[in-house]
């Protein structure tokens, strides 16, 4: 598999699947880092200092505060919470609210309908009661609320983008009150409305793998049209190909990911005359990465989360502000005082088509090189492939020569698709970190961080948003997150994810 292509984070030989480095190996420092590919090495080397402050910027939240001493010296039971350095109130776990609506009406799972937008949406959710009956702050015509007056909220979610969206909707489903999902543009406007849409649990590390196997179980609720589960077909055409294929499928197997050989002739119109070998994980699939965002958004509104678009979450008083807006986490957490090891990369899609006898159940395929293709719709394919040259903090332009090359590698290996015009093409962000993997926990005082997914972060989602919200209320995640906290830089136990397409 060519480093170029698929944007290479090299580890040792045998560390394909290696667990996430321990206390121990922590401790020891700068001596249990991976080696990364260089030109990556080069691009991220300023951001991977930490604030001379030290690690005492990197302070977590202390434990939920269950228990108080009631009038009389008698103690009473407090409401499960939390608390954090610097918040100035404690959000809340509330019972979920009761049903609404006509007797018989479809379960909420069940029903998949846009989430309120605009000042349709605004206006539903913000005449709701917020806390202990107090009304939310209304907006002011720009969207930005009104002058010398702060507006209140409990959690502020920045950016109402997939992984945004799933932290508000799961908070919201665990009772918090409070939740505001803000935005400097619409929901699922920025890097998730720009998503090739895959879902795959095909990764080379462990913490990958776990991520991505608890985030298939909600696609899988979602369902048609929402989530086809048409599974990711990987080929191999050469020799080294097949060594590293095969090495990747014995690794996941063994981490409970069905990945199986697979004659790849089944996918009609396939060209496979060099194909060496080929893996497919049929629990895999595509997705429609504005239609989820919008599902989670209005599933978090029906239970009392206020959506704010073109809102700079940063206007907004917040006990707890999370950072959820992808590459712009970055500048968003400098301006509370945190530094955070994430870049812009450029990456680009194009959709072609018409293309005639589309099987239905096309899987996304990737090859070797790293360039890849799902189905879209019933006549056109989406196209992407990682850069030789990484296009590092934009601008966010398509480089039309790079198209040329991909519809040269689709009609050979789909011969059908040859010749399919260009139906649109456009670029966009992954929030990259220096080992390709996210930065998930609290990063300062009142400030936690769900970014720096380096493309993963659509598929990702569900299971970020569960546990995020889990920790914030003081339960515990459903899976450990300490391989995914900021200290790990300064502290060299990086475990670098090396399949980014």
């Amino acid at each position: 598999m060519r480093a170029a292509a698929v944007l290479r984070l090299r580890v040792r030989a045998g560390e394909w699947l290696r667990r996430p480095a321990g206390r121990a190996a922590r401790a020891a420092g700068a001596s249990a880092e991976s080696r990364r590919d260089e030109g990556l090495r080069r691009a991220l080397r300023p951001l991977l200092a930490v604030s001379d402050r030290g690690p005492g910027r990197l302070r977590r939240p202390g434990g939920a505060d269950r228990a108080g001493n009631g009038r009389g010296g008698r103690r009473r039971r407090v409401r499960p919470g939390f608390r954090v350095p610097g918040a100035h109130r404690r959000c809340r776990a509330r019972p979920p609210p009761r049903a609404r609506g006509r007797a018989g009406r479809a379960p909420l799972s069940d029903r998949a309908v846009p989430a309120p937008c605009g000042a349709e949406g605004r206006a539903r959710a913000e005449g709701r009661s917020g806390s202990r009956g107090r009304p939310p702050a209304a907006p002011a015509a720009d969207g930005h609320g009104a002058r010398g007056a702060p507006e209140l909220a409990r959690v502020v979610v920045a950016g109402a983008g997939a992984i945004g969206a799933s932290i508000a909707y799961h908070l919201a489903l665990a009772g918090a009150d409070d939740v505001v999902l803000a935005d400097v543009g619409e929901i699922a406007g920025g890097a998730t409305g720009k998503a090739m849409g895959g879902v795959r649990q095909q990764f080379t590390t462990e913490a990958e793998v776990r991520l991505a196997q608890a985030s298939v179980r909600l696609f899988r609720e979602l369902g048609a049209p929402l989530f086809e589960q048409v599974g990711y077909l990987f080929l191999a055409t050469s020799v080294e190909g097949l060594a590293e294929l095969e090495a990747r499928r014995e690794a996941q197997v063994e981490l409970g990911v069905a990945v199986e050989h697979v004659d790849a002739s089944f996918v009609r119109g396939l060209r496979i005359d060099d194909v060496l070998s080929a893996v497919i994980c049929r629990e895999d699939g595509i997705a429609d990465p504005v239609g989820v965002t919008r599902e989670l958004v209005r599933r978090a509104v029906e239970r009392g989360c206020v959506v704010r678009e073109r809102t700079n979450a940063l206007d907004l008083d917040a006990g707890v502000l999370v950072l959820a807006c992808g590459a712009h986490s970055r500048e968003v957490a400098a301006a509370r005082d945190v530094e955070l090891p994430v870049r812009p990369l450029v990456r680009q899609l194009v959709d072609v088509g018409p293309v005639r006898d589309l099987p239905p159940d096309l899987p996304m395929t990737v090859e070797q090189s790293g360039f890849h293709f799902r189905r879209v719709g019933s006549e056109q394919l989406r196209l992407a492939m990682g850069e030789s040259m990484h296009r590092w903090d934009g601008p966010e332009e398509v480089d039309s020569e790079l198209i040329g090359d991909w519809r040269r590698r689709l009609a050979h290996r789909y011969p059908r698709a040859a010749g399919a015009p260009i139906v649109r093409s456009w670029a966009g962000f992954y929030d990259m970190t220096p080992d390709a993997h996210p930065i998930i926990g609290f990063v300062g005082d009142g400030v936690y961080a769900a970014c720096g997914f380096s493309g993963h972060g659509f598929m990702q989602s569900p299971a970020v948003g569960e546990a995020v919200a889990a920790e914030l209320l003081g339960s515990t995640p459903p899976f450990d997150l300490s391989p995914y906290r900021l200290d790990r830089f300064e502290a060299g136990a990086v475990f670098p994810e090396t399949l980014v397409l």
